[in-house]
């Protein structure tokens, strides 16, 4: 009797996790599905709409590219520009910028953005860059939604250095640009 009882008990526990790495396998499957499926948003590209200017804003224009394979909902970008040596995170409390509040992204497509530095450039700030002692930073944070409901985020930042300034290209730095 007590064989039976082991035994019944024995098939009950290996029926328990068959079950569950059933589930766990379709959990999966479902999640991969997903990651295949959703919104990815990042800078597609980034420049300068305007020369460095003394006693003017410096505005940089962007494109923010999804190149999932479903609509990005709710895209806000928040961002900055600032001449400096290195990167200074954003104010999570800056408003979003340029036509982004709820805008929407579809698959595959992109949308063009405009900013402005906050504070004036002066001479001394543009020599700095022409000089390489400095550069000009952006550093940002873009959120949207995805078709199956969650929140994502991607922090991005980028400088303009003097080896580039004529390009007008700017490049990604060594920290600060992660996506989930």
């Amino acid at each position: 009797m007590q064989k039976a009882t082991t035994a019944s008990k024995n098939s009950a526990d290996a029926a328990n996790k068959s079950a569950k790495a059933a589930e766990d396998s379709v959990n999966f499957a479902k999640e991969t599905a997903q990651l295949d499926q959703r919104a990815w948003v990042n800078i597609q590209w980034l420049r300068l709409q305007t020369p460095l200017t003394p006693n003017a804003q410096a505005i940089v224009e962007m494109s923010v590219k999804n190149s999932g394979r479903t609509p990005a909902y709710n895209v806000k970008v928040r961002s900055n520009i600032y001449v400096g040596n290195d990167r200074i995170p954003l104010d999570e409390n800056v408003p979003p910028v340029g036509r982004t509040s709820e805008t929407t992204i579809g698959a595959n497509a992109d949308t063009p953005i405009g900013t402005k530095q906050q504070n004036i450039l002066d001479q001394t700030a543009i020599d700095s860059i022409k000089h390489g002692e400095s550069s000009l930073f952006t550093v940002g944070i873009i959120t949207y939604r995805d078709v199956f409901g969650r929140q994502h985020r991607t922090d991005y930042c980028l400088f303009l250095e003097r080896d580039n300034l004529d390009k007008n290209v700017f490049a990604a730095w060594g920290t600060g640009n992660t996506s989930d």
